[in-house]
């Protein structure tokens, strides 16, 4: 099977990394990905070097480069019908590309991770289970001038001069606006998630607040707090970063292994 990228519609779409099963007749388990970058852009480092790594734990990938602000004035439902849509597709093509329906689980990272925890909730019916990497849920220890710092540093990475500033920093407001820590319930799917104490663009007592709150609320969970490391390490090995982390590296296998965990005790 070769890799195969579709066009969702005029600004999204999605690269799917298929394996090869062993048997004609197997459906393996299928991780859809969404990188950060703030809802400005999607992080390259957080795509295909993520996808690649899935497919050596013998499972599908599939990348969704989402809408973003910087494309046009996006709302959180449309991001949600992307997904959406993503997921439909993965579930027409299930038998042709040995893709297990009912293991169909979601990653995301930063800006990311804020989308996939909404689809933990509000999507929950699509998902089997959830990773998030430093997710951005909400900023309750944050001031509006740090928040405008970091704006500007993703934006500034746009290099774009047409860019039309205030209608992305509006529509970047609104979408980080919805709290999913507000959204949790039963309905939420189990939960991975991946946090380091020293992150400054995420605030990580907000990251810990998400965890109590599945916690309170039943929701089967696992949170990796690393005292060290900045935000956006991704892999954190050399695949993406210029200097490595290697202890915090360890979070991806873990990841995989609760991942699997999960499925052998039958959550």
């Amino acid at each position: 099977m070769n890799f195969q990228s579709v066009q969702l519609n005029e600004f999204a779409r999605f690269d799917f990394f298929p394996v090869q099963p062993q048997t004609e007749a197997e459906q393996l388990p299928m991780v859809i990905v969404l990188p950060g970058g703030g809802y400005i852009y999607t992080s390259p480092r957080e795509s295909d070097p993520v996808a690649l790594r899935i497919n050596t734990h013998y499972m599908h990938a599939l990348v969704l480069h989402y809408t973003t602000g910087a494309c046009q004035a996006v709302t959180l439902r449309h991001l949600l019908e992307e997904v959406r849509e993503a997921v439909q597709w993965a579930r027409d093509h299930a038998d042709a590309l040995h893709i297990d329906r009912s293991r169909i689980s979601v990653m995301g990272f930063s800006a990311g991770g804020h989308l996939a925890a909404h689809c933990s909730s509000r999507l929950a019916n699509l998902f089997h289970k959830v990773i998030l990497a430093y997710p951005a849920t909400h900023f309750p220890r944050m001031s509006h001038e740090q928040q405008a710092e970091i704006f500007h540093r993703l934006f500034s990475r746009l290099n774009d001069p047409d860019a039309n500033e205030e209608r992305i920093r509006e529509t970047i407001e609104s979408l980080l606006s919805h709290d999913p820590t507000l959204e949790i319930g039963e309905q939420t799917r189990p939960t991975f998630i991946f946090q380091t104490v020293e992150d400054e663009t995420v605030d990580p007592h907000a990251t810990v607040l998400y965890a109590l709150s599945l916690m309170e609320h039943g929701v089967p969970c696992e949170l990796l707090l690393y005292q060290k490391g900045p935000h956006g390490l991704s892999l954190a090995d050399e695949t993406c970063n210029p200097l490595p982390y290697r202890h915090q590296a360890r979070w991806f296998e873990q990841a995989m292994e609760w991942l699997k965990e999960q499925d052998r005790a039958g959550y």
